[in-house]
């Protein structure tokens, strides 16, 4: 190695990253997720308040570690908007319960009346006229 490298532990940037992010896996997921959460809501011009892991904990606690929806236990509880962004809802604590993957994926960017009834979002409705 020449001398202005040697003190390098990584051959690259991108081995040092990748090192990273082996050390400290669920950190770079957690921030992945809170970015997705922030870049959709921006998007969307959303109210956007800062949610912190803490709030997080808090809010999971209170529904007992399940989903708000079916009440089943999961390993890997999904952030759920109520009101979705799309929809106008506000990127907040107060707007966001527990769901496992199966119902927040299933929901989408329905209201919660919407998904219980199984009608599709207006998004998705038959350009028909309505009565």
């Amino acid at each position: 190695m020449p001398l202005s490298t040697a003190h390098r532990v990584f051959c690259s940037g991108r081995c040092s990253r990748r090192a990273y992010f082996e050390a400290n896996r669920e950190k770079v997921r957690a921030a992945k997720r809170r970015g997705n959460h922030q870049r959709r809501a921006m998007l969307a011009l959303a109210a956007r308040y800062r949610v912190t892991d803490r709030d997080l904990a808090r809010l999971w606690s209170q529904y007992g570690n399940v989903c708000a929806y079916c009440g089943e236990r999961s390993p890997s509880l999904h952030q759920e908007h109520v009101v979705p962004i799309s929809r106008g809802g506000v990127d907040g604590i107060g707007n966001l319960v527990p769901a496992c993957p199966h119902c927040n994926l299933a929901k989408g960017n329905r209201t919660v009346m919407e998904w219980r009834l199984g009608k599709k979002s207006p998004r998705y409705a038959s350009g028909g006229s309505r009565d």
